[in-house]
C-alpha cells in the first residue's frame, strides 16, 4: 500500500504470541490492530526460543528486505541461557542489542527495545541483572518499553493471573504489555535525543500573583487510558501555608485525584475527600523538589514519591486507569520543569535516576523539559500533539534542578502558551 509506513518486530515467544489464547490477543497482535489504523504495516519476525545471537544472524534476511521505518527489539534475556549462566548471558544480551541498534539506525530506521518481562524460575541474581539491564538500555539513546514493572510484584515474579506458565503472559498479562506501549512514538516526528535531555537550563515559572491572572496550566490528554501510569515534574514552590495543587489526574469524565501541599504535608485527594496525608518537609522555600505520582494497575496501588523516595501510598478500591494529567492549574508562583508521564508504574530505583539528572524512557509517552526560553509550544508540541498549554507562565534562567537542587534564577519577561484546545478537568 503507498504511503504505509512499516513495523518489523524481531523478537521470541511472547513476540511471537505465546501465551495468548489467539494471536489477536497476543501484545504485538493488538499493537498490529492499532497501528494498521495509523497506516502502519505490522511485520512480525519473531521466533520462539530464539537468541540475540540468532536476531544477529537473520538480522539481514528478515529485517532489511522489508526496509522498516522502525524496528521493534524484542527478545527475551530468559533464551540466552539467563537462568544457568546469568551473568555471560546479560553481558551477551547487551552487546548483541547495541549491535542490532546500530544495523537498525544503517537502515535509516528507529530501534525500540522492549525491555524484560518477569519470570517465576528468575533468582535473586537474575533480578538483581535485570534492574541493571534497565539501567543500562536507558543509556542507549533509544526508545524503550517497560514490560516489568506493570507485571511484576516486589519479588520479580509474575503477578497473580498475568503468567500462563511462568514464563509467559496470558491474554490479560499480553494486553497489560499493550497498554504500556506509547504509540505516540510512532505519530510524532520528534523523538528527544540524550541531547536534548541534557539542554539548555531553565524552567516556567506561574505568576507571583494571581489577580487578573489565569494560572498556567499544562493539560496533557492521551489518546487512549494508561492502565498503569507515572506522572512527575520537578516543583519549585515559593509558596506558605495556603493549599497549592500540584497535580491532577482523570479522565474525559473529570477529575479523580489530585496531589497538593498544604503547609508542611502532600495531601492526596480524591475529590473532597482526603485519602492520603503524608507529613513531609516539601516547602516553603525556593528548592527544587521533584514530585511523582505512579500507579500499578494490577494491585489498584497508587504511590507518591518525594525527590524518588517513596513516603506514601494507597489502595484504590477500583482499577483507576487515566486518560489526562494536568501540572501547574492551583499552584501560584511555583516553577516546574521536566514534566513527564509514562505508561508505566516507575518505582524508587527508576525515579531516583532522576535525581542524577536522567530521564528514564521506559514507556515515556509525554516528556516537557520548559528550559528553554519562548519555547514553551514548542518543547510540549514537538513531544506529544495531544496537549493544551494556557494561562500566564514566565521564563526563568539559570541551572537545571535535576542537576543542582537549588535556585539560581534570574526571571525574564513573562510569557504565555498557546490557547488551550480544551478547558482542562471538569471542575
Amino acid at each position: 500500500m503507498a504511503g504505509t509506513r512499516k513495523v518489523v518486530v524481531l523478537g521470541s515467544s511472547s513476540a511471537a504470541g505465546v501465551g495468548a489464547t489467539r494471536y489477536e490477543l497476543s501484545w504485538v497482535g493488538l499493537l498490529t490492530s492499532e497501528l494498521r489504523n495509523r497506516g502502519f504495516e505490522v511485520v512480525n519476525s519473531s521466533i520462539s526460543g530464539s537468541g540475540t545471537s540468532t536476531s544477529l544472524a537473520r538480522f539481514d534476511s528478515d529485517v532489511t528486505p522489508q526496509q522498516p521505518d522502525f524496528v521493534v527489539l524484542a527478545t527475551s534475556i530468559f533464551n540466552e541461557g539467563f537462568v544457568n549462566a546469568p551473568q555471560a548471558a546479560w553481558s551477551r544480551y547487551i552487546a548483541n542489542t547495541r549491535e542490532l541498534i546500530r544495523r537498525t539506525r544503517e537502515l535509516g530506521a528507529i530501534p525500540i527495545v522492549v525491555g524484560m518481562y518477569p519470570s517465576d524460575f528468575y533468582t535473586a541474581t537474575n533480578i538483581a541483572l535485570i534492574s541493571q539491564l534497565y539501567r543500562t538500555e536507558e543509556t542507549l539513546g533509544v526508545p524503550m518499553w517497560d514490560f516489568w514493572s506493570i507485571v511484576s510484584d516486589p519479588t520479580g515474579n509474575w503477578l497473580p493471573g498475568l503468567t500462563r506458565d511462568g514464563l509467559h503472559p496470558t491474554d490479560a498479562g499480553h494486553s497489560y504489555f499493550f497498554n504500556s506501549i506509547p504509540l505516540s512514538l510512532f505519530d510524532i516526528a520528534y523523538r528527544p535525543s540524550q541531547e536534548d535531555m541534557e539542554s539548555t537550563p531553565g524552567s516556567w515559572q506561574t505568576p507571583t500573583a494571581g489577580e487578573g491572572l489565569e494560572l498556567g496550566r499544562i493539560d496533557i490528554a492521551l489518546d487512549r487510558a494508561s492502565d498503569s501510569w507515572t506522572s512527575a515534574a520537578w516543583i519549585q514552590d515559593a509558596g506558605e501555608n495556603e493549599w497549592r495543587v500540584y497535580l491532577r489526574f482523570g479522565s474525559d469524565q473529570g477529575e479523580r485525584y489530585r496531589l497538593e501541599r498544604h503547609a508542611t504535608n502532600l495531601v492526596l485527594r480524591e475529590g473532597e475527600s482526603e485519602t492520603l496525608l503524608v507529613p513531609v518537609t516539601v516547602g516553603p522555600g525556593r528548592t527544587w523538589r521533584h514530585v511523582a505520582v505512579s500507579y500499578q494497575f494490577a494491585t489498584r496501588s497508587l504511590r507518591v514519591y518525594l525527590d524518588g523516595l517513596l513516603v506514601g501510598q494507597y489502595q484504590t478500591a477500583q482499577p483507576e486507569p487515566m486518560s489526562r494529567f494536568e501540572f501547574g492549574s492551583g499552584c501560584l508562583n511555583c516553577s516546574f520543569s521536566d514534566l513527564a508521564v509514562y505508561r508505566s508504574n516507575l518505582d524508587s530505583d527508576q525515579l531516583a535516576q532522576i535525581m542524577t539528572g536522567l530521564i528514564p524512557r521506559r514507556s515515556l509517552e509525554f516528556w516537557a523539559p520548559l528550559r528553554e526560553l519562548n519555547l514553551l509550544p514548542r518543547n510540549l508540541a514537538r513531544t506529544n500533539p495531544s496537549l493544551s498549554v494556557s494561562g500566564a507562565w514566565q521564563y526563568q534562567s539559570g541551572e537545571a534542578p535535576a542537576l543542582c537542587g537549588r535556585d539560581n534564577t534570574q526571571q525574564q519577561s513573562p510569557a504565555r502558551g498557546s490557547e488551550p484546545s480544551g478547558a482542562g478537568f471538569n471542575r
